[in-house]
């Protein structure tokens, strides 16, 4: 399983996608417990594939419903559905997240963000926002958060003030 993603690691830092995704969907196959966030990630991040990300993320998510990376694929899987412009759906497993994980200061931010980009206006991402801010364990990703939003807003003094706190606490 290690050696597998070594491989597709190595392969995708390389410009072989087609091989990174051969190793990691062997790996996933090999330990769907494992295997399952860096195929997700890899797929998001390499492939932008959401569609098929989401199809890995929800077939882990029936098969395994107590994994401890439950909260991690949720909040993967609402990236997902936000890179799909599916805003409610994505909203929905952010929320999820946060009933089972209520100091999950991630899916805080991926509520916010579905929650701008489905046009609630920037005051219902800045709440999540402040309720990541709020989370022990947030280290300046809500902060991080905020000063993105503010910069979308064109409102660049706020926004530096922002960077500046998230960069001191991260």
């Amino acid at each position: 399983f290690n050696f597998l993603l070594q491989v597709a690691s190595q392969a995708g830092q390389a410009g072989r996608l087609e091989e990174a995704l051969m190793a990691y969907n062997a790996a996933w196959t090999l330990d769907s417990e494992s295997g399952t966030l860096p195929l997700a990630n890899f797929l998001l991040g390499y492939r932008q594939d959401y569609s098929t990300a989401e199809n890995v993320l929800r077939q882990s998510l029936a098969a395994l419903p107590n994994s401890s990376y439950w909260p991690v694929w949720s909040n993967r899987l609402g990236d997902a559905l936000r890179g799909q412009k599916r805003w409610d759906e994505a909203a929905v497993a952010y929320e999820n997240v946060i009933v089972q994980t209520p100091h999950d200061w991630a899916a805080y931010i991926g509520l916010g963000w579905a929650r701008y980009e489905r046009g609630d206006g920037l005051q219902a991402a800045m709440s999540e926002f402040q309720e990541a801010i709020n989370a022990p364990e947030s280290h300046g990703n809500g902060q991080l958060a905020t000063a993105q939003a503010l910069t979308r807003e064109k409102r660049f003094e706020e926004a530096a003030a922002w960077f500046v706190q998230a960069s001191a606490l991260n």
